[in-house]
């Protein structure tokens, strides 16, 4: 079994024209699934992608490669509209209870931070990040809560020091949210496919 840990064909920050000029986490999942050249795979739920899409282009090069890039395969599949509220849900919660309190100490709210992290309801932690303007944004609903859980947490690691915290929890929620629904497996052809990704990149 073709093991994607061990994948060596980097992600890079951003959107590329092509493959050739390179791929971030959602990019290398359209091409993973034979899709035309997207960092908006339809293969992927659109929850996942948004949160996907920000912590790629947020995080430092190392833990892109190390924390995302084995992901690829998971993502492939997870398009499932039932499962939408659900795994925005879990993003939030970890944007109202672990990114949004970080990021309201480091900007010296430190009253506010135990508040949210105390909130037992969704609608609870929208009202008391509203109070806190610098928070506000981790307390958005639906789609836009992936987005705002990622933001919450590339402001919470604005050193690369708070990224060695805040990004393995971030992924952590990242991975809760893909098991939330159904999510990509192992592909008899997942070694060929990247074999042929791997020189396509290289040349």
């Amino acid at each position: 079994m073709f093991d994607f840990s061990k994948l060596d064909v980097p992600l890079s920050k951003g959107s590329h024209a092509s493959p050739e000029d390179g791929l971030c986490l959602m990019e290398m999942v359209a091409w993973f699934e034979g899709e035309p050249h997207s960092d908006l795979p339809v293969c992927a739920c659109p929850v996942l992608t948004a949160f996907g899409q920000v912590l790629n282009d947020r995080m430092p090069d190392d833990l892109r490669q190390s924390l995302l890039r084995p992901l690829v395969p998971r993502l492939v599949g997870t398009r499932s509209p039932e499962h939408r509220t659900k795994r925005a849900e879990i993003l939030a919660w970890f944007a109202i209870r672990e990114a949004a309190p970080m990021a309201l100490r480091a900007h010296g709210l430190d009253e506010w931070a135990p508040k949210l992290e105390a909130a037992e309801t969704l609608e609870e932690g929208r009202d008391i990040a509203r109070a806190a303007a610098a928070a506000a944004y981790a307390a958005a609903a639906a789609d836009a809560a992936a987005y705002a859980a990622a933001y919450a947490a590339a402001d919470a690691a604005a050193g690369a020091d708070a990224w060695r915290v805040i990004g393995p929890k971030a992924v952590a929620a990242f991975i809760r949210a893909i098991e939330a629904g159904p999510q990509g497996e192992f592909r008899p052809d997942s070694g060929e496919r990247y074999a042929a990704l791997k020189e396509l990149v290289a040349a």
